[in-house]
C-alpha cells in the first residue's frame, strides 16, 4: 500500500502553514470525508486568511490538491493536478517535456474528492480527464 505525504490547511492559517501527514490513500480520503468543509468555508469567509485546502504529493513529483470556497451549503473547489510529461507549445504545433498543470474552477465536493481518489489509486488518465 502506497504511502503519500499530505497536507491540510485550515482557514485560520497563514498561506504558508498546513498541518501535514503521512499516510495511506485511504487516509487521505478519511481525512477528506472527516473535513468539515463548511465550517471551514464560513471561517475562511469571516477571517480572509486562508480557503481550506487538501493536497496531496504522490510519486515522480505528482501533486494534486483541492480547494473549498463559497457559501455553507454550496461549497464549491478549485483544483489543480500538476505532473512532469508532454505538453503542447505553438498553438499545439509542437511537444514539450515539462511540468503540465491541469485545473479547474468548478469542482462539486464529489469531484474534489473524485479527483483525490483517482490520484491515490494512481489512475492517472481517469485524472486526467476528470479535469477536462
Amino acid at each position: 500500500m502506497a504511502h503519500y505525504n499530505y497536507s491540510i490547511q485550515r482557514a485560520h492559517h497563514d498561506r504558508t502553514e498546513s498541518d501535514r501527514y503521512s499516510g495511506s490513500g485511504a487516509d487521505i480520503l478519511r481525512a477528506f470525508d472527516d473535513f468539515d468543509w463548511n465550517d471551514e468555508v464560513t471561517k475562511a469567509n469571516e477571517t480572509q486568511k486562508c480557503s481550506p485546502t487538501v493536497s496531496v504529493e504522490g510519486p515522480d513529483g505528482k501533486l494534486v490538491w483541492v480547494s473549498g470556497y463559497g457559501e455553507p451549503g454550496a461549497v464549491e473547489f478549485v483544483s489543480e493536478y500538476r505532473f512532469h510529461g508532454t505538453r503542447s507549445i505553438l498553438f499545439g504545433l509542437m511537444k514539450s517535456e515539462g511540468n503540465v498543470s491541469l485545473d479547474t474552477q468548478s469542482f462539486s465536493q464529489d469531484q474534489a474528492r473524485k479527483a483525490l481518489e483517482l490520484f491515490v489509486n494512481a489512475d492517472y488518465s481517469a485524472l486526467e480527464s476528470l479535469y477536462r
